[in-house]
């Protein structure tokens, strides 16, 4: 899973999980997906708001795209 502000890419080798909340005229999906992050850092922002870094495991071997 690829994660951005603009979008994400997902590889999956099911596509029924996605397939079930596609919208066809639209090209809008609803689904659910668990992610598991570690907090790796916190700062303090502007108006009491606070800033996140989290970290991932990513699988050695992965191809990875971008």
């Amino acid at each position: 899973m690829d994660i951005s502000p603009s979008g994400m890419q997902i590889r999956c080798a099911d596509f029924d999980m996605l397939k079930a909340g596609l919208d066809v005229h639209t090209n809008r999906a609803q689904f659910s997906i668990l992610l598991v992050g570690r907090l790796a850092w916190v700062q303090t922002g502007e108006n009491d708001e606070n800033l996140t870094g989290w970290e991932f495991d990513v699988e050695t071997g992965e191809e990875r795209i971008g």
